[in-house]
């Protein structure tokens, strides 16, 4: 682990920078199950979103080092993790003991076409 995290050789982790992969997998997944599930989620983690977070983290690490993907043993897994997200995202599956949270209201960026430039209402 060690070695995946330290660039410049001097054996230890460089600083931040698992923090940065560990962000970056919260992302991935609170990203899309943000649009169903109130995130982030509270610990302790449900224990499949636990298990992605891993797979999504050692998948990371590989692509860090530039393992290519055929090499990668963690590529086949995350794309299941994916699919499993994807599968939460449209309600396919569902967290236990988790409400799914009511869509978030539309928000319209431009003014309203239903009155004048004087201010008077259209006809």
């Amino acid at each position: 682990m060690t070695q995946a995290l330290d660039d410049n050789g001097d054996g230890q982790e460089d600083a931040g920078v698992f923090d940065a992969i560990a962000l970056g997998v919260q992302e991935d997944i609170d990203g899309p199950l943000g649009s169903v599930y109130r995130v982030p989620f509270a610990v302790p983690l449900p224990s499949i979103i636990h298990s992605i977070a891993k797979v999504l983290t050692c998948e990371a690490l590989f692509k860090r080092r530039q393992v290519p993907d055929n090499l990668n043993p963690w590529v086949k897994p995350a794309s299941d993790a994916r699919a499993t997200i994807k599968r939460l995202v449209v309600g396919d599956e569902f967290l236990p003991g988790l409400t799914k949270t009511s869509p978030a209201p539309a928000l319209i960026s431009e003014p309203a076409k239903t009155t004048s430039t004087s201010g008077r209402l259209m006809n």
